[in-house]
């Protein structure tokens, strides 16, 4: 059980946790997760842990599947060619900004 030292809210208690669990492979990608088991290890009530899935979820983090918990997000091609939209989009933009400076 996580002792929190240091006041945040809730919300961010839970994010910050679960997007550790995430980042650093501590889940895996053929397991439901339940909500209440996240709570449970962090201290605190399942409706912050609620909040924080669907933060990561609009991340694309993880996958809430109603009534069971939550899931891994597996990256599909469709993900790939959206960000390297978004990223070509954010250069080109940039490099425009950059030729437009005049000295």
């Amino acid at each position: 059980m996580q002792i929190v030292t240091e006041f945040k809210p809730l919300q961010k208690v839970a994010y910050d946790h679960i997007k550790e669990l995430v980042l650093s492979d501590s889940l895996s990608f053929n397991h439901i997760y339940s909500e209440t088991s996240i709570a449970q290890d962090i201290g605190i009530s399942r409706t912050p842990v609620r909040d924080a899935l669907h933060f990561l979820s609009q991340e694309g983090l993880v996958d809430i599947l109603p009534s069971k918990g939550f899931v891994l997000h597996r990256i599909s091609e469709q993900d790939v060619l959206e960000k390297n939209e978004m990223i070509r989009f954010r250069y080109r933009d940039m490099y425009k900004r950059f030729t437009s400076f005049e000295i």
